[in-house]
């Protein structure tokens, strides 16, 4: 909308102001009119920088010109930290569900350096109970956790069969303890898991079928 017939400066009651004062009287002035722009030049006067720009976000947002999911990702894109950001990002992509609750908690893991595990499938099969099959799933810092432990192998796969290995054979120790000849054989036993695929130098998921 254009501005006024009248010049701001011809009115007696704006002779008296001055500074932001008489700027914010003229903004008001100049653009009654139209309250989106008005908002717009208000925010000029009154901020800058990073703070401006997310105000004018705000205000887009609240005339209709974004919705909240674009302003909150535009908001998001303001955050200087970079691991800060990425966070927000991924709990933004949760809240609206484009990622699963695990690729989630991993990515926040990840972006913290933070060691992460988790079983994202079990499956039974057929109709045998006792027959099924994990599928885990694990970022770096899991296997440098393992590693710093003492676990070794030439692949992540293989250090995550021996840590899950041991897992298992330490639950059931804790359930049987004692019965018959199960200590003697959970130490000697091959580990009762079988990886059926291993990517070397790659955070893949690992799965194993219980034999």
């Amino acid at each position: 909308m254009g501005k006024r017939f009248i010049p701001f400066g011809w009115l007696p009651g704006h002779w008296g102001l001055a500074g932001k004062t008489r700027e914010r009287a003229k903004i008001e002035y100049d653009h009654s009119g139209d309250p989106y722009q008005s908002e717009i030049e208000l925010a000029k006067l009154d901020y800058s920088g990073v703070r401006l720009q997310r105000k004018l976000l705000q205000i887009d947002r609240d005339h209709g010109k974004i919705d909240e999911k674009s302003f909150a990702y535009s908001d998001a894109a303001l955050l200087e930290d970079k691991v800060e950001k990425e966070v927000v990002v991924a709990q933004l992509n949760h809240h609206y569900g484009d990622i699963s609750d695990a690729e989630y908690e991993k990515t926040v893991a990840t972006l913290r350096k933070e060691p992460w595990v988790s079983v994202v499938k079990f499956d039974i099969q057929g109709d045998d109970a006792k027959q099924g099959e994990f599928e885990l799933d694990w970022n770096e810092f899991f296997i440098k956790k393992l590693e710093d432990a003492g676990y070794v192998g030439r692949s992540e796969d293989e250090i995550i069969q021996q840590w899950f290995h041991e897992v298992c054979k330490n639950v059931a120790m804790d359930v049987y303890d004692g019965v018959g000849d199960f200590n003697e054989r959970a130490d000697t036993d091959e580990p009762p898991l079988r990886n059926n695929k291993t990517k070397k130098n790659k955070i893949k998921p690992g799965k194993w079928e219980a034999e």
